[in-house]
């Protein structure tokens, strides 16, 4: 899958199916050529997405973050699209959504830079196939 295939899988099911299936086929891509076509091209970023966890802003954010993120530990280019302001969370958004300050303190420790710096505060695990 490509990131410009993601929203077609996030609207057939939901949006972790489509986040587990990306990480599953990127994970096994073969070369590093495949690799960087995989999330060099922005996906259309208007396309709505119902999901009961999550608000189009944060799959947004989180799509950036973990291409962006890929890019970086797999050593490939960042692509540009992934530092368009539309991709920024405005507020700090944690994993579940937690309002435990202590698992807030938690996650500020653990989130990837490439996350942080999108206001998405998700733990280390955030990039494993759910």
């Amino acid at each position: 899958m490509k990131t410009t295939e993601f929203w077609n899988y996030a609207r057939e099911k939901d949006f972790i199916f489509a986040h587990s299936i990306f990480l599953e086929d990127f994970y096994h891509l073969p070369n590093r050529a495949q690799k960087i076509e995989a999330i060099i091209d922005e996906p259309d970023s208007e396309i709505s997405v119902e999901d009961e966890f999550f608000t189009i802003s944060e799959m947004r954010a989180s799509i950036a973050s973990m291409a962006h993120h890929l890019a970086v530990e797999n050593n490939l280019p960042v692509p540009e699209w992934v530092f368009d302001k539309k991709y920024f969370l405005p507020e700090p958004i944690f994993q579940f959504h937690t309002e435990n300050p202590d698992y807030q303190e938690y996650l500020k420790k653990k989130v990837f830079p490439e996350y942080r710096m999108r206001n998405l505060f998700y733990d280390d695990n955030t990039l494993v196939r759910f």
